[in-house]
């Protein structure tokens, strides 16, 4: 765009700042960012643009182009009849939720704009934010407003056509982001039950975990950054494994097992991983078979 639309934030959590603060260091007009109490505005500081807070609707929002709302997913649609106005192109930033959520407040035109992000609690970077891919989902107009801004944060997008499909794009984040902080929590009871801190093993597996993340960030099948004893088809270590589960930290076995399957849909068979499959089929019958 030549001329950038300007554009209201409403919603002034973790997302929204950060997004509003981007757009600002893009050079993209912010008209205000909104959250709902004094306090929360003020929480993360001062920020570059204006900021306005209470149940009041700001003037500055009808002055907006754009209006992005970045409040909780069962809020869109009552926040957004709140505050659109027929003049408005309406974006949102939830990830499960349709760009219809939109269009009964009668915005001109109306998107999903989700950040594929994790937000820190302080304000993001605009680098943070420039790191990210956004995913698109709604009319013609208001898609191609959203592209516009994301691109002018130096971040990348991706367009879905349908609500199902926007649905399926939210669970992969899902898998990616939240199923990995739960994996990690049971790494890190592993470690508590050879007598490490939680703590501890948190730092300890830190950086193998950005290692992991960094050899994702360089190949194009998730197959290609796997490593590791059931990759190398080491049944014996795998074994091992199971055994000291099986003394130190029965809970965690059905865990490691799962995992353990999970990363074998991804390795060729061979005469190791039908060894290693047994070996955990086994390891699960013979703790199944304990009395209780």
């Amino acid at each position: 765009m030549s001329t950038w639309p300007t554009v209201f934030v409403w919603g002034g959590g973790r997302c929204g700042r950060s997004l509003a603060v981007a757009l600002h260091a893009a050079g993209v007009p912010v008209a205000g960012l909104w959250n709902r109490t004094e306090a929360a505005s003020r929480h993360a500081g001062p920020l570059p643009v204006p900021t306005f807070w209470g149940e009041a609707v700001p003037a500055a929002v009808g002055l907006a182009e754009v209006v992005w709302l970045t409040v909780p997913d069962d809020v869109i649609a009552t926040e957004a009849a709140r505050v659109l106005a027929p003049h408005h192109v309406a974006l949102h930033a939830a990830g499960a939720v349709p760009a219809s959520a939109l269009r009964a407040a009668g915005p001109r035109s109306a998107a999903a704009c989700h950040p594929l992000q994790s937000f820190p609690n302080a304000v993001a970077t605009p680098d943070h934010v420039a790191r990210s891919t956004f995913g698109l989902q709604g009319d013609a107009e208001a898609v191609a407003v959203a592209r516009a801004l994301v691109e002018a944060m130096g971040a990348r997008w991706f367009e879905v056509s349908d609500p199902t499909a926007k649905a399926l794009t939210h669970a992969a984040c899902c898998l990616a982001s939240n199923a990995l902080v739960a994996l990690v929590d049971r790494a890190v009871a592993v470690f508590a039950a050879a007598g490490v801190s939680r703590t501890e093993a948190l730092r300890a597996l830190w950086p193998l975990i950005a290692g992991t993340v960094d050899n994702l960030a360089h190949v194009d099948e998730p197959r290609d950054a796997l490593t590791g004893p059931i990759q190398r088809g080491q049944p014996g270590v795998i074994e091992a494994h199971l055994r000291a589960l099986r003394e130190r930290a029965p809970d965690l076995l059905a865990p490691y097992v799962a995992a353990g399957r999970e990363i074998q849909r991804l390795v060729p068979e061979s005469d190791a991983q039908r060894a290693i499959g047994e070996a955990l089929s086994r390891a699960l019958a013979a703790q199944d078979a304990e009395p209780t």
